[in-house]
């Protein structure tokens, strides 16, 4: 696998305390105990150190589920983090970053952040750094029901089993980082997602909503992650807010975000 990824201000919060037993609630009722993947994080990172960890931990979603932007990955980098924050583990980005790769391949990502290549499965990552400061805004378009990627990847599975799947043609990755220096607008242009067509096999409105999109980005568009959220580059502020006026109508939801250089962050310590 070749994947660039890029950290955005869109987050989740992730409130933890000391407690007497481990108790993980979420603001979705659904994602509240063990079916969070926090909950899996502690459980892992208990295993590692030798002991209990009994924490409380709130998780505020503000990203959407199952939207092909990484929140549950997002949850469970910030539990190791603060974690180790939390209880003085001393453990080093490096020492968390091989723990959160067996929760997920992008789990890692979310604690280093910025604008990262990651190659094998996308656990391996190489920073990016554009010489040029350009900040684009990017206009995610999300639908209103969510796309596991469970059934994404097993689409797409089937799909090569059957020798189905005609995969487009994907631009060539040494020319992708080779625009990088001249800003994140410039390479964004060329970059595909090869899931793009499973996915829109498995939510055929998505490619619907793609061309109309497409006729108006400029700038490049394409879906992030295993979908369904579609992505839509912007060069101002001004010109995004355009983008969501002439597109609002056509999805349940959308978020006008920015990238930025970090991971993971500590916003406060509560005692």
């Amino acid at each position: 696998m070749e994947t660039i990824i890029q950290a955005v201000d869109l987050y989740d919060l992730v409130t933890l305390r000391s407690s007497e037993k481990l108790q993980v609630v979420c603001n979705l009722a659904e994602l509240s105990g063990d079916n969070n993947l926090a909950y899996r994080a502690v459980i892992l990172l208990q295993d590692y150190v030798g002991f209990n960890l009994n924490a409380e931990i709130s998780v505020d979603k503000k990203i959407p589920v199952a939207a092909g932007l990484g929140g549950g990955s997002s949850n469970a980098a910030a539990t190791l983090v603060g974690l180790n924050h939390l209880f003085e583990l001393g453990l080093s980005s490096q020492e968390l970053a091989n723990l959160a790769v067996k929760l997920g391949a992008d789990v890692p990502f979310f604690i280093r952040g910025g604008l990262q290549l990651g190659t094998g499965y996308g656990e391996i990552l190489s920073p990016l750094n554009p010489a040029s400061k350009d900040k684009p805004w990017f206009v995610l378009l999300i639908s209103e029901e969510p796309l596991l990627t469970t059934t994404v990847y097993q689409a797409y599975d089937q799909q090569i089993a059957a020798r189905s799947l005609s995969l487009p043609s994907s631009s060539n990755l040494v020319e992708i980082l080779s625009s990088i220096d001249k800003g994140i607008s410039s390479f964004t242009k060329l970059c595909a997602n090869d899931l793009e067509v499973v996915a829109f096999s498995c939510k055929p409105g998505l490619a619907k909503l793609k061309k109309k999109a497409a006729s108006l980005a400029t700038n490049g568009i394409f879906m992030s992650g295993s979908g369904p959220t579609l992505t839509l580059v912007a060069k101002s502020l001004k010109q995004a807010q355009q983008l969501q006026t002439e597109l609002e109508k056509m999805v349940s939801r959308i978020e006008i975000v920015q990238p930025i250089n970090s991971g993971v962050s500590l916003v406060r310590s509560i005692n």
